[in-house]
Protein backbone atom coordinates (compact mmCIF):
# COMPACT_ATOMS: atom_id res chain seq x y z
CA UNK A 1 0.00 0.00 0.00
CA UNK A 2 2.91 2.39 1.10
CA UNK A 3 4.45 1.57 -2.10
CA UNK A 4 1.44 2.37 -4.32
CA UNK A 5 0.74 5.52 -2.54
CA UNK A 6 4.52 6.69 -3.07
CA UNK A 7 4.47 6.06 -7.09
CA UNK A 8 1.57 7.74 -7.24
CA UNK A 9 3.03 10.89 -5.82
CA UNK A 10 5.80 10.57 -7.89
CA UNK A 11 3.78 10.81 -11.09
CA UNK A 12 2.03 13.31 -9.82
CA UNK A 13 4.91 15.78 -9.36
CA UNK A 14 6.50 14.88 -13.19
CA UNK A 15 4.29 17.46 -14.44
CA UNK A 16 4.56 20.07 -11.79
CA UNK A 17 8.07 20.36 -12.21
CA UNK A 18 7.94 20.33 -16.46
CA UNK A 19 5.27 22.61 -16.64
CA UNK A 20 7.41 26.25 -15.38
CA UNK A 21 10.67 24.79 -18.21
CA UNK A 22 7.65 24.72 -20.76
CA UNK A 23 6.39 27.75 -20.23
CA UNK A 24 9.73 29.78 -19.86
CA UNK A 25 10.36 27.82 -23.13
CA UNK A 26 7.76 29.50 -25.30
CA UNK A 27 8.19 32.69 -23.44
CA UNK A 28 12.10 32.87 -24.49
CA UNK A 29 10.76 32.15 -28.37
CA UNK A 30 8.43 34.62 -27.81
CA UNK A 31 10.75 36.89 -27.16
CA UNK A 32 13.18 36.26 -29.47
CA UNK A 33 10.63 36.41 -32.57
CA UNK A 34 9.49 39.80 -31.40
CA UNK A 35 13.56 40.99 -31.18
CA UNK A 36 13.92 39.49 -34.57
CA UNK A 37 10.78 41.37 -35.88
CA UNK A 38 12.26 44.81 -34.30
CA UNK A 39 15.19 44.43 -36.25
CA UNK A 40 13.79 43.87 -39.48
CA UNK A 41 11.32 46.67 -38.77
CA UNK A 42 14.04 49.12 -38.88
CA UNK A 43 16.43 47.67 -41.16
CA UNK A 44 13.01 47.45 -43.98
CA UNK A 45 13.08 51.35 -43.60
CA UNK A 46 16.80 51.40 -44.32
CA UNK A 47 17.01 49.17 -46.95
CA UNK A 48 14.24 51.78 -48.78
CA UNK A 49 16.25 54.73 -47.96
CA UNK A 50 19.48 53.84 -48.38
CA UNK A 51 19.15 50.46 -50.62
CA UNK A 52 21.10 46.97 -49.95
CA UNK A 53 24.59 48.94 -50.79
CA UNK A 54 24.32 51.69 -48.46
CA UNK A 55 22.87 49.74 -46.06
CA UNK A 56 24.09 51.03 -42.36
CA UNK A 57 23.85 48.05 -39.87
CA UNK A 58 25.07 50.78 -36.94
CA UNK A 59 22.05 52.79 -37.77
CA UNK A 60 19.78 49.64 -37.23
CA UNK A 61 20.75 48.88 -33.91
CA UNK A 62 21.03 52.38 -32.74
CA UNK A 63 17.47 52.86 -34.12
CA UNK A 64 15.85 49.75 -32.85
CA UNK A 65 17.98 49.97 -29.46
CA UNK A 66 19.00 46.42 -30.04
CA UNK A 67 22.56 44.49 -29.19
CA UNK A 68 24.77 43.88 -31.72
CA UNK A 69 25.21 40.02 -30.46
CA UNK A 70 21.27 40.18 -30.52
CA UNK A 71 21.47 40.65 -34.25
CA UNK A 72 24.06 38.33 -34.98
CA UNK A 73 22.11 35.61 -33.12
CA UNK A 74 19.24 36.10 -35.28
CA UNK A 75 20.43 36.82 -38.39
CA UNK A 76 24.41 36.37 -38.18
CA UNK A 77 25.73 38.87 -40.24
CA UNK A 78 25.06 42.27 -42.24
CA UNK A 79 24.54 40.28 -44.76
CA UNK A 80 22.55 37.93 -43.54
CA UNK A 81 20.10 40.72 -42.52
CA UNK A 82 19.73 41.68 -45.69
CA UNK A 83 19.03 38.56 -47.40
CA UNK A 84 16.39 38.22 -44.98
CA UNK A 85 15.06 41.29 -45.79
CA UNK A 86 15.46 40.09 -49.65
CA UNK A 87 13.57 36.91 -48.35
CA UNK A 88 10.37 38.68 -47.72
CA UNK A 89 10.46 40.80 -50.50
CA UNK A 90 10.94 38.07 -52.92
CA UNK A 91 7.58 35.98 -51.01
CA UNK A 92 5.26 39.17 -50.61
CA UNK A 93 6.23 38.81 -55.26
CA UNK A 94 5.42 35.07 -54.90
CA UNK A 95 2.55 35.28 -52.91
CA UNK A 96 1.38 38.17 -55.50
CA UNK A 97 1.95 35.37 -58.13
CA UNK A 98 -0.06 32.70 -56.53
CA UNK A 99 -2.69 34.55 -56.62
CA UNK A 100 -2.82 35.53 -60.12
CA UNK A 101 -2.94 31.78 -60.59
CA UNK A 102 -5.61 31.40 -58.29
CA UNK A 103 -7.57 33.54 -60.51
CA UNK A 104 -6.33 31.97 -63.48
CA UNK A 105 -8.21 28.45 -62.12
CA UNK A 106 -11.45 30.54 -60.42
CA UNK A 107 -12.36 32.09 -63.63
CA UNK A 108 -10.93 29.28 -66.25
CA UNK A 109 -13.32 27.01 -68.18
CA UNK A 110 -10.58 25.46 -70.19
CA UNK A 111 -7.75 23.93 -68.12
CA UNK A 112 -5.25 24.49 -71.67
CA UNK A 113 -5.72 28.38 -71.25
CA UNK A 114 -3.94 27.44 -67.58
CA UNK A 115 -0.99 26.15 -68.93
CA UNK A 116 -0.96 28.39 -71.24
CA UNK A 117 -0.94 31.20 -68.89
CA UNK A 118 1.85 28.93 -66.74
CA UNK A 119 4.04 28.37 -69.75
CA UNK A 120 4.22 32.14 -70.82
CA UNK A 121 4.91 32.94 -67.22
CA UNK A 122 8.03 30.31 -67.41
CA UNK A 123 9.46 32.10 -70.35
CA UNK A 124 9.07 35.36 -68.93
CA UNK A 125 10.79 33.87 -65.76
CA UNK A 126 13.81 33.39 -67.73
CA UNK A 127 14.92 36.66 -67.95
CA UNK A 128 17.07 38.89 -66.11
CA UNK A 129 14.51 39.71 -63.63
CA UNK A 130 13.56 35.91 -62.89
CA UNK A 131 17.46 34.90 -62.69
CA UNK A 132 17.90 37.43 -59.85
CA UNK A 133 14.78 36.65 -57.91
CA UNK A 134 16.15 32.57 -58.26
CA UNK A 135 19.93 33.62 -56.85
CA UNK A 136 18.30 35.83 -54.54
CA UNK A 137 16.41 32.74 -53.15
CA UNK A 138 19.43 30.34 -53.49
CA UNK A 139 21.10 32.88 -51.38
CA UNK A 140 18.55 32.94 -48.59
CA UNK A 141 18.33 29.33 -48.19
CA UNK A 142 21.86 28.83 -47.53
CA UNK A 143 22.09 32.25 -45.08
CA UNK A 144 18.59 30.16 -43.23
CA UNK A 145 21.74 27.19 -42.83
CA UNK A 146 23.47 29.02 -40.35
CA UNK A 147 20.81 30.72 -39.11
CA UNK A 148 18.20 29.12 -36.83
CA UNK A 149 16.15 32.22 -36.48
CA UNK A 150 16.55 32.65 -40.11
CA UNK A 151 15.67 29.32 -40.99
CA UNK A 152 12.45 29.49 -38.90
CA UNK A 153 11.46 32.71 -40.66
CA UNK A 154 11.83 30.96 -44.31
CA UNK A 155 9.89 27.90 -42.60
CA UNK A 156 7.35 29.86 -41.80
CA UNK A 157 7.47 31.90 -45.45
CA UNK A 158 7.83 28.84 -47.07
CA UNK A 159 4.61 26.85 -45.30
CA UNK A 160 2.41 29.58 -45.75
CA UNK A 161 3.49 29.73 -49.19
CA UNK A 162 2.90 26.22 -50.36
CA UNK A 163 -0.58 26.43 -48.32
CA UNK A 164 -2.08 28.48 -50.52
CA UNK A 165 -0.17 26.91 -53.55
CA UNK A 166 -2.05 23.63 -52.17
CA UNK A 167 -5.63 25.24 -51.55
CA UNK A 168 -5.56 26.68 -54.96
CA UNK A 169 -4.86 23.25 -56.69
CA UNK A 170 -7.94 21.85 -54.47
CA UNK A 171 -9.90 24.57 -56.24
CA UNK A 172 -9.09 23.18 -59.16
CA UNK A 173 -9.34 19.94 -58.09
CA UNK A 174 -13.09 21.21 -57.19
CA UNK A 175 -13.59 22.43 -60.34
CA UNK A 176 -12.86 19.63 -62.55
CA UNK A 177 -9.97 21.07 -64.18
CA UNK A 178 -7.29 18.35 -62.68
CA UNK A 179 -7.43 15.07 -61.41
CA UNK A 180 -4.46 14.38 -59.49
CA UNK A 181 -3.30 11.11 -58.09
CA UNK A 182 -0.86 11.87 -55.78
CA UNK A 183 -1.34 14.09 -52.60
CA UNK A 184 -1.71 17.79 -53.52
CA UNK A 185 0.84 18.71 -50.90
CA UNK A 186 3.65 16.54 -52.92
CA UNK A 187 2.44 18.17 -55.89
CA UNK A 188 2.89 21.57 -55.01
CA UNK A 189 6.19 21.23 -53.61
CA UNK A 190 7.68 19.20 -56.29
CA UNK A 191 6.25 22.23 -58.53
CA UNK A 192 8.30 24.29 -56.88
CA UNK A 193 11.36 22.28 -56.80
CA UNK A 194 11.37 22.68 -60.01
CA UNK A 195 10.78 26.36 -60.27
CA UNK A 196 14.07 26.97 -57.81
CA UNK A 197 16.05 24.49 -59.49
CA UNK A 198 16.07 26.21 -62.73
CA UNK A 199 18.70 27.93 -61.10
CA UNK A 200 20.89 25.11 -62.22
CA UNK A 201 20.36 25.91 -65.60
CA UNK A 202 20.91 29.82 -65.13
CA UNK A 203 24.21 28.55 -64.19
CA UNK A 204 25.43 27.35 -67.74
CA UNK A 205 24.19 30.62 -69.78
CA UNK A 206 22.35 28.27 -72.42
CA UNK A 207 19.58 29.67 -73.56
CA UNK A 208 18.34 26.28 -75.96
CA UNK A 209 18.94 24.74 -72.22
CA UNK A 210 16.49 26.80 -70.60
CA UNK A 211 13.57 26.61 -73.47
CA UNK A 212 14.65 22.56 -73.11
CA UNK A 213 13.64 23.36 -69.25
CA UNK A 214 10.31 24.99 -69.93
CA UNK A 215 9.32 22.56 -72.05
CA UNK A 216 10.30 19.70 -69.69
CA UNK A 217 8.64 21.49 -66.90
CA UNK A 218 5.35 21.87 -68.68
CA UNK A 219 5.26 18.04 -69.08
CA UNK A 220 6.11 17.53 -65.53
CA UNK A 221 3.56 20.00 -64.32
CA UNK A 222 0.58 18.21 -66.79
CA UNK A 223 2.04 14.95 -66.03
CA UNK A 224 1.14 15.64 -62.09
CA UNK A 225 -1.98 17.56 -62.50
CA UNK A 226 -3.56 14.76 -65.12
CA UNK A 227 -1.88 12.12 -64.98
CA UNK A 228 -1.97 10.23 -68.69
CA UNK A 229 -1.04 13.40 -70.57
CA UNK A 230 1.20 12.32 -73.10
CA UNK A 231 4.82 14.19 -73.08
CA UNK A 232 5.29 17.41 -75.05
CA UNK A 233 7.49 16.46 -78.45
CA UNK A 234 10.94 18.05 -78.63
CA UNK A 235 12.41 18.26 -81.70
CA UNK A 236 15.74 18.98 -80.58
CA UNK A 237 16.09 15.95 -78.33
CA UNK A 238 18.60 17.66 -76.51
Amino acid sequence: MFNTIRVKTRIKSVPSKSRPKKAASRVSRANGRATAERILKFARHEITTAGPVEFNIDRVLRKSKVSRSSLYHHFTSREGLITALEFERAYKETISEMELIRNFVLNASDLQKVFDSIEFALIAMGEKRGHERRRHRIETLAAGIRSPALQRTLADAQVAGSNHFIETLQLATEKQLIAPTEPLSGIAYVIQSLFVGRILVDLTGDSELDKAWVTTTMSTIKSLLIPGTPPARNPTNR
